[in-house]
């Protein structure tokens, strides 16, 4: 939770200064360029005051908001123990099978594929690693996506799923991340269950 309010003030403080100022710095150069008035640099102050005020209100009493309460459903629908870090923006997953290297990469890249958006799916067999990313939508500009196949003892292995923005400094993805990882586990499990490979 504190690492989410840190990023939110730092991210809203940032964004507001460089959106507040830019606009300031407009209306100073227009003020300057059409009137020439010794004014310019007060209306380019309150100019920019007065946007980063919008900006910071729209920040914190609709963005957050939004992007709480889609996070708070996202993980209250799921059942998975990872729910705790639901607050993050990137999320891992995990699943221990068995069988042989090439079926477990299978299902791992067959989890992968059915995550919605999904496209660019890459296989690097040589080091165990899929990766992938989905498309833009309203909660986000786009995630990474890789799954990568881990060893543990003969015919034994970890299927780990890591989902993340696609752009750094991401403040809100309303769950997005959370969505991808579970999508892949349930869709893993099931293909688990069901056998689906091995024919």
């Amino acid at each position: 939770m504190t690492k989410y309010i840190l990023r939110l003030f730092r991210i809203a403080l940032v964004s507001t200064l460089g959106f507040g100022g830019g606009i300031g710095l407009l209306v100073f150069i227009i003020v300057m360029t059409s009137k020439g008035n010794e004014h310019a640099a007060g209306y380019g102050l309150t100019a920019g005051i007065l946007f980063g005020l919008i900006f910071t209100t729209l920040f914190f009493c609709v963005m957050m908001p939004l992007d709480l309460l889609s996070r708070f459903f996202v993980a209250r629908s799921s059942k998975s123990p990872e729910n705790a870090g639901f607050l993050d923006n990137e999320q891992v997953r995990e699943l221990t099978l068995k069988g042989t290297s090439k079926h477990v990469h299978f299902i791992g890249r067959q989890a992968l594929l059915a995550i919605p958006g999904i496209k660019d799916v890459h296989d690097d067999m040589a080091n165990g690693k899929m990766s992938g990313s989905t498309s833009a939508s309203w909660r986000s500009a786009g995630e990474r996506l890789e799954v990568q196949v881990i060893r543990k003892d003969a015919g034994q292995f970890v299927l780990r799923c890591l989902s993340e923005p696609s752009m750094r400094n991401v403040v809100f993805d309303y769950g997005k991340n959370f969505d991808n990882v579970e999508t892949w586990k349930k869709k893993a499990t099931e293909f688990m269950i069901t056998g689906v490979g091995f024919n």
